[in-house]
This record gives C-alpha cells, structure tokens and sequence, in this order.
C-alpha cells in the first residue's frame, strides 16, 4: 500500500485523515476512540520506508499500529509467536481473522494481526484484535 501521507514534512491532522479516509471516516474515529478509552496513547510517527503511522501504546507496550490509505486504514498488531495457537482458535476472533492467524509466518519471535479497515464490521474485527493485545502479556 502506497502511504497517503508519505511526506516527512508534513504531520497527519484529523482533517486531512478524515479526508483521505472518506467513507472510512467513522470506523477510523471508533478505532481511535477505543484506544484512547483503553488507556493508549496514540502518537503519529514518520517512517522512512512507510510514511506516517499512528503508533498506539500504553505503559510503554505498542498496542497497535494504524496506517492510512486512500479510502481505507489498516490495523496492526504483533504478537509474541507463542500466542499464535491460543489466538488461532479464540472465540472472540471472527473466523477469517483465525483462519489468517494460522497462515501467518512469523518474523523472529513475532507475528503481525493486520486488518484493513473500511466497514464498522472491520472496525469491530480490528477491536477484537486489539482486545486481545490488551490482555496477553
């Protein structure tokens, strides 16, 4: 995915995500909220290689990582591998974000739960990931 805000320069404001989100406006708002309501605190960062990312932590823990497309954001979360079992078959997880747990190939010790987010329905499916950071140590 091509970054929308790839210029270093230039530091995301809500109304220029709001913008290039579009449709996509409401379930980014959800996500950002519930974050924020859960304690993170999300912080914009600049990436050579991917542009700006939204960085959500708390106590010092990266809870999940959101990066905005055109139309669309997407929703990351890493996980230490030995929890790619127990979230492989979590009820809490909709069947098609199990079904890519299980494909997924770690990198080193992690692996990455990434949703891409442009219905409330992902939005919710992205939640239920960040639940489960939230409560594996």
């Amino acid at each position: 995915m091509a970054a929308v805000f790839s210029d270093p320069a230039v530091e995301p404001t809500h109304t220029l995500v709001l913008d290039a989100l579009g449709p996509a406006r409401q379930p980014w708002d959800e996500l950002v909220d519930a974050l924020r309501a859960s304690g993170a605190v999300p912080e914009w960062r600049y990436f050579r290689d991917s542009g700006w990312l939204l960085k959500a932590a708390k106590n010092g823990k990266t809870i999940a990582w959101l990066q905005v497309g055109r139309g669309f954001s997407r929703v990351s979360c890493w996980f230490a591998v030995r929890h790619q079992r127990s979230l492989a078959i979590d009820p809490e997880l909709s069947s098609d974000l199990r079904n890519s747990i299980i494909r997924q190939t770690p990198t080193g010790d992690e692996f990455p739960v990434t949703v891409q987010v442009r219905t409330h329905m992902d939005a919710a499916d992205a939640l239920s990931v960040i639940v489960c950071k939230l409560r594996l140590k």
